[in-house]
Parts: C-alpha cells; sequence; structure tokens
C-alpha cells in the first residue's frame, strides 16, 4: 500500500504526540481473530484485545485534541487490519490446543468468519469507519 509502518503502540516510546503523528500498530507483534490466538505466545494480540487499546487511543486522542478534532482525524486515518494466518498455523494446523482436531478446514474458516463478524461489529460502534475492505491475500487450504 505503501504506507509507513506505525510504530508499536506497546512500545514505551509510543507517546499521544508519535501516535497522533505516526499512528500505532496494536499488533505488531502478530495478531489473530481468535482469542486463543498467541496463548502460548509472547505478544500476540486478539482483534478484541486491538479493538479494546484502540479504545482507549481514540479516549487518548480526544483528550489530547478534541472531540471535534478528534472526529475528523479519525475519520481520515487509515485502519489497516491484517489477519488470519496466525489464527490458522496456530490455532488449526499445529497441535499445540486441545481442541486443534475438532474442525476440518471448512469449519474453521466458517467459525473465524462468525467471530471476525463480531468483532468487526464492535470495531464499528468504537468509531472504526469501515468505508471498504480489501481482502488483500487469501488461499485455500
Amino acid at each position: 500500500m505503501g504506507l509507513p509502518r506505525p510504530p508499536a503502540f506497546l512500545d514505551p516510546s509510543s507517546t499521544t504526540d508519535v501516535i497522533l503523528k505516526n499512528g500505532a500498530n496494536y499488533a505488531s507483534g502478530g495478531g489473530g481473530i481468535l482469542n486463543e490466538t498467541g496463548e502460548f505466545f509472547v505478544q500476540r494480540l486478539s482483534f478484541y484485545k486491538q479493538i479494546e487499546l484502540f479504545q482507549g487511543t481514540r479516549e487518548m486522542i480526544v483528550r489530547s485534541i478534541g472531540s471535534d478534532e478528534a472526529d475528523v482525524f479519525l475519520k481520515n486515518a487509515d485502519f489497516v487490519v491484517a489477519m488470519g494466518s496466525n489464527d490458522f498455523l496456530n490455532n488449526f494446523l499445529l497441535p499445540i490446543y486441545d481442541d486443534y482436531w475438532t474442525y476440518n478446514a471448512d469449519e474453521f474458516t466458517n467459525y473465524s468468519m462468525t467471530i471476525l463478524e463480531k468483532q468487526l461489529i464492535v470495531s464499528v460502534a468504537y468509531g472504526i469507519a469501515l468505508s471498504s475492505i480489501l481482502a488483500y491475500e487469501t488461499t485455500t487450504l
């Protein structure tokens, strides 16, 4: 997409000024649709956790520049969400979870998409406008 990578949100140097200028990457260590993704790995945040962190960031932006300016700022912001591969790798393909064998590929995909749909509804409620969605990379198992 040609955009610079924003700094990791969990980096202590990600101050309000840095976030206002450069944005924030909530999943710099990886992420996932499912809450279980990353349970055995450090710094892999579920999309629900990323939405929660964004809500805190939104409140910080409102405190910093005011509600009206924050609304304009966020309406003009680009939100990039890239996920799914960690869910398949860590929850479906690797036998590290007790229920990894419960689903076949189609069932796991449908389950993950049902969770993602709910997360997208929550993200809209928190002010992330979904003006366009681009499926950047997909594959079949």
